[in-house]
């Protein structure tokens, strides 16, 4: 529904808040992912997971953060875009796009580097991988990797997977 002059002001405010709480949500998660990384990693696990596919999230949340303020600017302030604040947003967004698949690979180099220096292993068996996402599980030696392999296997038969 809209007006003579554009959208509502529900609509305005909603897509605001939607957008703002997306961006939000991913700069939380890969905030929260990121922390618990670093604490695994200065931690003297035996396991340690590398939640790879949260990593695309500040990538998500720096081009939605783009977006979300050219949606502030022209639809809540209701000002026009100058062509210099519009380079910027799409720079923005486009440097976002290019941190999606860009920083994930960047940061994985250097952790399993880390931690293969350190003596551990990736555990095939319960590390996984669905399209983008992808969670690795480092294990301190192979046999932790087949403790690890049948705790799970037991967890999902005792779940009815």
């Amino acid at each position: 529904m809209s007006t003579p002059d554009g959208p509502t002001v529900i609509a305005r405010f909603s897509g605001l808040f939607l957008f703002l709480s997306v961006a939000v949500g991913c700069f939380s998660w890969f905030a929260w992912s990121s922390y618990n990384i670093v604490v695994q990693l200065t931690s003297d696990l035996e396991v340690v997971y590398i939640d790879k596919g949260s990593l695309y999230m500040f990538g998500a949340g720096v081009g939605l953060a783009a977006l979300t303020f050219a949606i502030f600017y022209e639809g809540i302030l209701k000002r026009t875009l100058t062509k210099q604040i519009t380079k910027y947003i799409t720079r923005s967004a486009l440097v976002g796009i290019s941190l999606m698949f860009i920083l994930p690979q960047i940061l994985h180099f250097p952790i399993n580097q880390y931690l293969t220096g350190k003596g551990y292993v990736v555990c095939e068996q319960v590390s996984f991988q669905w399209l983008l996402y992808k969670k690795f599980v480092y294990t301190s030696s192979l046999y932790a990797c087949e403790a690890l392999a049948r705790e799970n296997e037991i967890t999902k038969s005792s779940s009815g997977r």
